[in-house]
């Protein structure tokens, strides 16, 4: 029996959800010995501020009770100048001196909002001492990479996809699409709002094409419903029966929605990467620069619309009447949907293989 802790967000994001899920599924798969999970959620820590004391307590016990420390995947590395340790994670040296077991960062992604900018000198300080405690780290192939390269003056590390592309099934290659979903953002703070661009205008331009195009609102988490002025009858299901969904041991049925559309309209990272994992035809709605990035590192380029170009509104009818109406425009979407998901695959299995060896080194080693 193999002991591993997972360090993710659970129950509120249903991309976060797929992330973790992915892994483990995958990790069940390849490794002999039956894995035990316990999942450490990453909610507790920000509801006490990732308080020092807390987090080295937890950790300490996490690290008695288990072989292997995992941690992602979803946007973790994120400056918060309101936390004990100046960034989204619960770790500074002294809460990494707690635990003994290996720690593993999977495709971590560096979230950069636009508008807002929380990084300081002592956050990122505890992000370079979490990198280099950790047994293996790597980010997600979203601009990552570059983003923490700039943190510190080219430091260079692996790159991974995203667990959010690995799913194992897929809807079959269409020839032709009509019904299409909508997948939005909306977030707490109003700076990320402002630097998403999703002014009173900009808002009802979106409401205008969800009703034009007769369009099914699939939401990722709970604050999706509070985006103004979609129509309520569009969401796909209440937000009550979404509260029920949006856990652990449910949310695949979110994900399963997916194959009920043709083609889809993402604004969320893993509504993006999700929707290329399930292979779905999809125009990428970038309000944030992870959505762009991974558009422009990808080969989606031409199926992605920043809402910063002036005529973006009638961009995104365009793009949509195209994979509708230009069936070259469609076959290359999954042509490079299909030549990436390879690589993709590939990548991630090594990055498990890799996690296999330390589990079989900690094996002997304890034994």
């Amino acid at each position: 029996m193999i002991k591993i802790a997972h360090l993710a967000s659970y129950d509120i994001n249903a991309g976060d959800n797929i992330a973790s899920y992915n892994i483990r599924k995958r990790l069940n798969e390849m490794v002999d010995q039956k894995i035990e999970w316990s999942s450490v959620n990453i909610l507790p820590f920000h509801d006490v501020r990732n308080n020092i004391e807390y987090s080295r307590n937890l950790f300490k016990k996490v690290s008695e009770e288990n072989d292997l420390l995992i941690v992602g995947g979803g946007g973790l590395i994120e400056g918060e100048h309101k936390f004990q340790t100046y960034y989204k994670l619960p770790f500074n040296r002294e809460v990494l001196a707690a635990i003994d077991i290996p720690i593993v960062a999977f495709a971590v992604g560096v979230n950069n909002f636009r508008n807002r900018n929380r990084m300081t000198k002592e956050g990122l300080n505890n992000i370079k001492a979490f990198i280099d405690r950790c047994e293996l780290f790597s980010v997600r192939n979203d601009g990552s990479q570059e983003a923490l390269s700039n943190y510190f003056n080219n430091l260079q590390v692996p790159e991974v996809p995203d667990p959010g592309l690995i799913f194992g099934f897929e809807a079959d290659r269409k020839e032709a699409i009509k019904n299409g979903l909508f997948q939005p953002a909306w977030n707490s703070g109003d700076d990320i709002i402002v630097g998403r661009g999703l002014f009173p205008a900009n808002v009802e331009k979106i409401s205008n094409f969800i009703k034009e195009l007769d369009l099914k609102t699939i939401p990722h988490c709970p604050k999706d419903y509070k985006f103004p002025q979609i129509p309520v009858e569009s969401f796909q299901w209440n937000q009550q029966e979404f509260d029920e969904l949006i856990k652990y041991d449910n949310f695949m049925k979110i994900f399963k929605t997916y194959h009920e559309f043709d083609y889809g309209i993402v604004m969320r990272g893993h509504g993006q990467l999700c929707s290329v994992g399930l292979n779905l035809p999809s125009i990428y709605f970038s309000t944030q620069d992870k959505v762009l990035g991974f558009s422009l590192k990808n080969g989606f380029e031409d199926y992605n619309v920043d809402i910063r170009q002036s005529n973006w509104d009638q961009l995104i009818y365009e793009k949509v009447n195209k994979l509708k109406n230009d069936k070259e425009y469609l076959s290359n979407w999954y042509d490079i949907r299909n030549k990436n998901m390879e690589e993709y695959q590939n990548k991630f299995d090594d990055y498990c293989f890799k996690i296999r060896d330390i589990l079989q080194k900690q094996g002997q080693t304890n034994g």
